[in-house]
């Protein structure tokens, strides 16, 4: 067991910036990569479960909780609350985009298990996630959307098509130009951590039309009118303001 944690804690450490390629023209490669560099560990643990008496189950249950202490004990160790809150957001990346499509494409048959168990453990040390597993080919098509989740929702509540001018501004602007400021990778990455719960905790609600149409008002139309008229650090500052007020109303 020590020396598969040992390969699960390395593939974990592997992906230092999971923004940086996690791009349209680069995650494949990236993720493929990760699968020929850490994908024995995943091999094993299927193969360890598979070869035990009662199934194994309860190896991948242990496997999840000793990773998810592990972190625990890494973040404790961090000086500022900032530094831990980023790094636990750049490993929740790491999972949803490498680790748990890997564990789906590598473990045939107890990879659903072992993903399921990795998020009871993982929101058992760190309550404030919210992690959702996804295939590497889910993953890989949704960059037909490019993982604009508010503003695509907030558009197709509009009646907005996912190719529509507002969208594209708005993903070249976060592609061309925030990615590439300070703390921008930051800001993507809490996006990208909230988002999609935001979203979903939005449409269960019986007023999202309303929802939808005042984050339109309030961030989305002054964010796309900075950008025409070239004040894209004003947008940056509007675009921030709306993830962080977005995540105290639906997120925590």
């Amino acid at each position: 067991m020590d020396e598969t944690i040992t390969g699960f804690m390395d593939a974990l450490h592997a992906v230092e910036d999971p923004i940086k390629n996690f791009k349209k023209n680069t995650y494949e490669a990236q993720f493929r990569q990760f699968e020929k560099e850490h994908g024995v560990c995943f091999k094993d643990l299927e193969q360890s479960v598979l070869s035990g008496e009662d199934g194994g189950t309860r190896k991948l249950s242990q496997m999840a909780e000793m990773i998810a202490e592990k972190v625990a004990e890494e973040l404790r160790a961090l000086a500022k609350e900032r530094f831990r809150q980023n790094r636990l957001m750049d490993y929740n990346m790491v999972l949803v985009t490498y680790y748990f499509p890997a564990a789906l494409d590598l473990m045939p048959q107890s990879g659903t298990q072992f993903v399921d168990h990795m998020i009871l453990a993982w929101k058992e040390q760190f309550p404030q996630t919210d992690l959702k597993p996804a295939t590497f080919e889910e993953i890989n098509a949704g960059f037909r959307q490019r993982y604009c989740y508010i503003t695509t929702a907030v558009c197709k509540s509009l009646g907005k098509t996912d190719e529509c001018y507002e969208l594209n501004l708005l993903r070249n602007y976060r592609d061309d130009y925030l990615s590439r400021q300070k703390n921008g990778k930051e800001l993507i990455r809490r996006y990208y951590d909230i988002a999609p719960t935001i979203v979903k905790r939005i449409n269960r609600r019986e007023d999202c039309a309303v929802i939808y149409q005042d984050i339109w008002q309030t961030y989305l139309k002054p964010c796309i009118a900075y950008i025409e008229h070239g004040k894209k650090k004003e947008c940056m500052d509007l675009y921030t303001n709306m993830v962080y007020d977005l995540q105290e109303k639906y997120f925590m």
